[in-house]
């Protein structure tokens, strides 16, 4: 009997901890208010608790936990509805959207990370139970770590293009980067202030797959989104002009960002691109597919 509380409180820890480390919010993600970590850190704590109570409860013979068990599982998911609603409502007071797809990326990972909390405990719980060894069960827990950090390691965008400085200027009414027309600007006031403060970054991508990636919408909105959170704007809501745009130069596949923030500095605009995630839902990767081999093999 003590082997098996000493297997649930080991698995319920390194679960905890697994989650609590995963539990990462910057100046992009929510949640970025002691609220959400409290309320993250509980959701978190109960998926540990789950998976560390599963094999004892069989062992016991409840065999009806089973359904609570799955029941829990459920709630999980509610909890990716909860976030997606959370920031579906807050879009309204953010001058650059996220977007849909930046805002199911973030809720997606909320759900997948209590799961992960739920498995490192069950895992560590059994090592102990099995081998009888409550340090073998904290080794196997801290291989799980690693894994799982592998595991959900986020792709960026400096992983998938090369990040390069363009110079802004204008051809008439159409602000231009390069040959790409980004939009058309008749007042002048808006004009110099593009010229003054306006910024521009080329995301060069580095194969196909990248291309197919930079060339969604709701990754594009991403990066603008990132750029303005960490960096501010001058624009107000009324002022679309000022707005960050994101082009497609359809000679390379290259995208263009145009942005004018409040902290006007190039590097650090370069660095908030250069670190945006890559959205799960983005991803593409045409090299696995069976038709672009057909197309390469013909």
């Amino acid at each position: 009997m003590e082997l098996l509380s000493k297997s649930i409180l080991i698995g319920f820890v390194m679960g905890l901890f697994a989650r609590i480390v995963t539990l990462k919010s910057d100046y992009r993600r929510y949640p970025s208010y002691p609220q959400g970590y409290a309320v993250h850190v509980v959701l978190g704590a109960v998926a540990a608790l789950i998976g560390a109570l599963v094999i004892p409860s069989v062992m016991d013979g409840e065999y009806t936990a089973v359904s609570f068990f799955t029941l829990a599982v459920q709630q999980f998911r509610e909890v990716k509805n909860a976030e997606r609603d959370t920031l579906t409502n807050l879009e309204d007071d953010e001058i650059v959207k996220r977007g849909s797809a930046y805002i199911e990326d973030i809720a997606r990972k909320f759900e997948v990370r209590n799961y992960l909390a739920m498995i490192t405990a069950f895992l560590v719980s059994i090592t102990v139970l099995w081998l009888k060894n409550i340090y073998l069960g904290i080794g196997v827990g801290v291989i799980l770590f690693m894994l799982i950090m592998r595991f959900i390691r986020e792709k960026y965008i400096h992983d998938i293009g090369e990040i390069k400085y363009e110079e802004l200027y204008f051809d008439k009414m159409y602000l231009m980067v390069g040959d790409v027309a980004i939009t058309n600007i008749a007042t002048n006031e808006v004009k110099k202030v593009w010229l003054d403060r306006g910024k521009a970054i080329r995301i060069i991508p580095r194969n196909e797959d990248a291309r197919m990636t930079l060339a969604n919408l709701g990754q594009q909105q991403a990066i603008v989104h990132d750029v303005i959170a960490q960096l501010g704007t001058i624009n107000d809501a009324d002022e679309p002009w000022l707005t960050p745009f994101a082009k497609m130069d359809i000679n390379d596949g290259s995208i263009i960002i145009a942005v004018v923030t409040y902290e006007n500095d190039q590097k650090q605009i370069e660095t908030a691109v250069s670190n945006c995630p890559v959205i799960e839902s983005a991803r593409k990767e045409p090299k696995k597919s069976k038709a672009y081999k057909a197309g390469g093999n013909s």
